[in-house]
């Protein structure tokens, strides 16, 4: 199976955390990065193929 890898974006840096640390044990799941805002993202990861948003 493929590695599923995953970049966070979120204000909260605790959600981050939380969401690193939950995902980070699950197998076939990688986080690659992080970042408090979509701004940061683009300019920490310019490069990728796809994205999931949920915006609540």
């Amino acid at each position: 199976m493929d590695e599923i890898r995953v970049f966070l974006v979120d204000d909260h840096r605790v959600v981050r955390t939380g969401l690193v640390a939950y995902l980070g044990g699950e197998p076939g799941m990688c986080v690659v990065g992080q970042a408090p805002d979509g701004v940061a993202r683009w300019t920490r990861l310019p490069c990728w193929t796809g994205a999931v948003s949920d915006r609540t």
